[in-house]
């Protein structure tokens, strides 16, 4: 790590902030928990705790004292922190805890920065890899590449158009001591050997006429960053290489349409593959995705004239006319065949429709 990334560390640990905050949960997000349990921390750990995690303004002096010169430098150099009249805050940025692992997460982006039910999946797939090269595509704060950064032996490469992405490079330098990691061109990653390969590609369906931005959107069917991930594992993966992948899959409501349409879309791409689906969720009004979606929809579309309901008949009948009555979550681990292609999928959504959002 360069300047500032273990010191602000050592002082949120010192400071007991970290210990407080996994009470109420690893990987926390619930805004109102933070604010229930602010009253009852004193002194420092409260300070910190409100500037953290509630965006609260605090002397600059204050914050020096706090946490030094190297951690405020550190939140500064990745535009981490904002200064105005003597005052320093993090605005919506806040900082999180998973596994042991400290990141910063974005509440108030409009970018892929929020600790997501995408990213625990896929935290939760990852296997034991001490050694080798990984592939991490689409990353969300980064913090599902973080228990791999940490592995000295571990060398870890992103596209090159991921080098933008908010927070990223501020989460990979709280996670590693010195370690540097490689942005590529999908052709080069294409030509490379990976022997672990982790997605979690934008799979939300994009109604046409309200077009969503990539970082949302796989297209009109949800299944074109999919798609480029499968072609990637295609050409990238070791003969012992394995993708560990995450996406919503839209379909029909009923598990019996739905597996085998799951199956024809995964069909060219000649891969072995495990598949889990853990749930899913009806496509209408109310339900969470459905919600979601409309929401996306409205703060994207042009027309910003349009009125909730006009939205909503223009989701759902692009729904009708495609016969996506539900999304499932799929969790699938892919790898090359070495002799006849290997097919499992589980499907437990038919018990267990769960309550997840992207």
């Amino acid at each position: 790590m360069t300047d500032g990334a273990i010191p602000l560390i050592e002082q949120v640990r010192r400071h007991g902030v970290v210990d407080h905050y996994v009470l109420l949960g690893e990987g926390n997000m619930r805004r109102w928990d933070w604010e229930k349990m602010s009253p009852r921390l004193q002194g420092d750990a409260r300070v910190l705790w409100r500037f953290l995690l509630l965006g609260e303004k605090i002397p600059e002096a204050d914050a020096l004292q706090l946490m030094g010169k190297e951690a405020l430098g550190f939140l500064a150099r990745h535009k981490l922190s904002q200064s105005e009249n003597g005052q320093v805050t993090l605005g919506s940025a806040c900082l999180m805890s998973f596994r042991d692992h400290l990141f910063f997460a974005d509440m108030g982006s409009q970018g892929r920065t929020l600790f997501s039910d995408e990213t625990r999946a896929l935290i939760s797939m990852l296997p034991k890899f001490e050694k080798g090269r990984c592939l991490c595509l689409y990353p969300t704060t980064g913090a599902e590449v973080l228990p791999l950064v940490s592995q000295p032996e571990v060398e870890v490469a992103f596209l090159q158009g991921e080098r933008n992405r908010p927070l990223l490079e501020a989460n990979l330098e709280m996670g590693t001591v010195g370690k540097k990691h490689e942005f590529i061109t999908k052709a080069k990653a294409c030509k490379s050997a990976f022997d672990l390969i982790l997605a979690s590609p934008p799979s939300c369906i994009s109604v046409p006429g309200i077009p969503l931005p990539n970082y949302v959107s796989g297209g009109t069917n949800g299944w074109r960053w999919v798609k480029e991930c499968l072609d990637i594992a295609g050409k990238a993966l070791t003969p012992k290489g394995e993708m560990a992948m995450v996406f919503m899959f839209f379909s029909q409501a009923e598990s019996a349409g739905m597996e085998p349409h799951l199956q024809s879309m995964l069909e060219p791409c000649g891969l072995n593959y495990r598949l889990l689906i853990p749930s899913k969720m009806l496509l209408e009004p109310a339900v969470p995705i459905f919600n979601q979606l409309v929401a996306l929809s409205a703060h994207f579309s042009k027309n910003k004239n349009q009125k909730p309901e006009e939205v909503v008949k223009k989701v759902l009948a692009y729904l009708k006319s495609q016969k996506y009555g539900a999304v499932y979550l799929v969790k699938g681990i892919f790898s090359k065949p070495n002799g006849p292609v290997q097919r499992e999928l589980t499907n437990y959504s038919d018990d267990y429709y769960g309550s997840w959002t992207f």
